[in-house]
């Protein structure tokens, strides 16, 4: 009797041993893996990433880019900005870096250039890094038909791709409590939205007002009927008004 009893339990736990180890050698349950499988547009493990840090998937789901950024932004013209501790750089959609983390801002690129800052002072680089206009002014807007809206002095005016001023700095900017048309009043179709003494306008290239300024609120043009008035803006065929 005692001799069937031992038996029973060597066997016992030998069978335990042996699912133990099968349970330890399988890879997709190992609490060490650090990386993100993804198989089939299946996730099979993923680890806690670092705070703010994404990894770049396909549509499928496929991780082309994993962890290893503080902060991404969306991708632009081919390159992205990402932020490493403090410093900001730009990589290309393999995740290789481009342009090194160095800099205390960066933005995205337009027009084949991005604003790029040392502290208060921006600049802008093209794709390959290089600086094209010196780092030396104040608060950016986005290049659009050759120029880039900068604040200098409280106001804002713009400048072309060699850093020379062709509008020079005239209409009003409120800073961080400024409204998003004041920081980004950008061409299109050779027009843009700007305020001077308090009401908003349209100015040309060249700085001449095509449309007065005298209204409360306006939009940027995007080759659609706009319609405007002392009151509101609206945009017919982008369900978008402002007061």
């Amino acid at each position: 009797m005692n001799k069937k009893i031992f038996i029973l339990s060597a066997i016992t736990a030998i069978t335990l041993f042996l699912s133990a180890c099968s349970s330890n050698s399988n890879p997709s349950s190992s609490s060490n893996n650090s990386s993100v499988s993804v198989k089939n547009d299946t996730v099979n493990q993923a680890t806690t990433p670092p705070k703010d840090s994404e990894p770049a998937v396909t549509k499928s789901g496929d991780v082309v880019i994993d962890f290893q950024f503080d902060e991404v932004l969306s991708f632009s013209e081919g390159l992205a900005a990402v932020r490493v501790g403090e410093q900001w750089g730009y990589i290309d959609t393999n995740g290789d870096y481009v342009v090194q983390p160095e800099y205390t801002d960066a933005r995205q690129f337009h027009e084949g250039l991005a604003a790029v800052a040392y502290g208060d002072y921006y600049g802008f680089i093209d794709k390959t890094g290089k600086v094209v206009i010196e780092i030396m002014y104040g608060e950016p807007g986005v290049f659009s038909e050759g120029l880039v809206s900068i604040t200098q002095g409280g106001k804002y005016g713009y400048i072309d791709k060699t850093g020379a001023w062709v509008i020079e700095p005239k209409f009003a900017y409120g800073g961080v409590e400024s409204t998003f048309m004041e920081r980004n009043s950008k061409f299109t179709d050779g027009l843009a939205p700007v305020k001077y003494e308090g009401s908003w306008g349209y100015i040309d290239t060249k700085g001449n007002f095509v449309i007065e300024p005298k209204y409360s609120s306006v939009a940027v043009f995007v080759k659609i009927v706009v319609a405007i008035s002392q009151k509101t803006v609206c945009c017919h065929d982008c369900d978008f008004c402002a007061a």
